[in-house]
């Protein structure tokens, strides 16, 4: 068994020592300051102490938003026997190690799952892990998003290992993953995910009706939907008791509002608030099409950097001093979101000589994914799918 999988056990091997090697600082004792992390430390603190006095966690907590429920933040204890696993990887020391080595494992899964060469998946695998959306996120403490964007890698891998035939092994896997993403309480990534999802497969649909082998896929479909309730079933607990404290929430209205009878949650806007700009697009593969950062660190030799010397700032004085070198239509950000000048060129060039209906999942997707993250900037697409959003909930419940 060894022999047989002996490079794909290499790959992996080498996926770990490149993420142990980035973040050597952190396994020499460093530790990186998220301040998405530190944010939710302190909203979790009187969770905690509510637990320390009376054994409980409570249900809701009022360090966040104005008061909302603690469910996905912190606790409460539920039944669902894979939480540990998700706790593995958050808790202790080395976290961001475990997170890119899992980020790199599930995308490595998921190209060889589509039977992708051994050493095309380590490439892709290395260039999915160290993306720079991905850095950005984990610099800023984003896990729950990082590891939801990992595990949803996973999810597609087992699908694929389904159509391939790979039942039982790929219902199993896809349980596992969904329910790990789940725990993650990242939705709003694993609704985009499985909107992507969806796009395959009516894909698949339609090459099988064009193949008259509609009924290939029945078979596959049922230990899809299966594997699908199995994973969230475990975590419906959760979201149910979010939605029940919904209402008293700031998405339930406020009590401040004088036209509160007439209206019932956050305006439009507060969900477009943080959209990608449309021009900013291009940083996907040129990086500094927009400039960096809002908070990046002044140059020696740039013009700014020279008057601060002048002005007697010494090196360190200058380092510290953060200067907005962003120029795009957020208010501001930790940095471009780079995928990589040559993964956007391969996948460019793979669109011209690659056939098959995975190419016309992957472009449909694509341009779906990235025409949604223009938010308000193309508002008749994203209001659609905040309606379509809002009644398949209303529909399901």
């Amino acid at each position: 068994m060894f022999t047989k999988y002996k490079n794909d056990i290499i790959a992996v091997v080498v996926v770990f020592i490149v993420c142990a090697i980035y973040v050597y600082p952190v396994l020499s004792g460093k530790v990186i300051l998220q301040s998405d992390m530190q944010n939710t430390i302190a909203a979790q603190q009187d969770c905690y102490e509510h637990k320390n006095r009376t054994g409980e966690f409570p249900f809701w907590s009022n360090s966040m938003f104005s008061g909302m429920p603690t469910f996905m933040i912190v606790g409460p204890e539920t039944g669902n026997l894979f939480r540990f696993i998700a706790a593995a990887i958050n808790s202790g020391d080395f976290m961001p190690l475990k997170l890119l080595f899992i980020s790199g494992l599930c995308f490595f899964f998921m190209l060889r799952a589509f039977r992708v060469n051994t050493w095309l998946a380590l490439a892709g695998a290395i260039a999915f892990a160290f993306s720079g959306y991905n850095i950005i996120i984990l610099e800023e403490g984003h896990i729950t998003k990082l590891r939801t964007l990992a595990l949803c890698c996973g999810v597609i891998g087992s699908m694929r290992l389904i159509l391939d035939g790979r039942y039982w092994l790929g219902a199993a896997l896809m349980a596992l993953f969904i329910n790990l993403q789940f725990i993650s309480s990242h939705i709003q990534v694993s609704y985009y995910i499985f909107m992507a999802i969806g796009i395959w497969i009516v894909c698949e649909i339609i090459a099988a009706i064009k193949e008259k082998n509609i009924k290939a896929l029945i078979k596959p479909f049922i230990f899809m939907a299966v594997a699908t309730a199995i994973g969230t079933i475990p975590n419906t607990s959760l979201f149910m008791s979010n939605l029940e404290y919904t209402p008293s929430s700031m998405q339930g209205g406020s009590e401040l509002d004088e036209n509160k009878a007439t209206k019932g949650g956050l305006e439009v806007d507060y969900a477009f608030a943080w959209s990608y700009g449309i021009m900013q697009t291009a940083t996907l593969m040129f990086p500094y099409f927009m400039g960096s950062s809002s908070t990046e660190s002044v140059n020696a030799d740039s013009k700014v950097g020279k008057l601060l010397k002048a002005n007697g700032y010494t090196n360190k004085k200058r380092k510290e001093a953060k200067m907005p070198y962003y120029w795009g239509t957020q208010d501001f950000t930790a940095g471009p979101f780079y995928f990589g000048a040559v993964v956007c060129m391969l996948f460019i060039f793979g669109i011209f000589v690659v056939e098959g209906k995975y190419k016309w999942w992957l472009i449909a997707a694509s341009i779906l994914s990235i025409m949604l993250a223009w938010g308000k900037n193309f508002l008749p697409l994203s209001k659609f799918f905040l309606i379509l959003c809002l009644c398949i909930i209303n529909f399901v419940l």
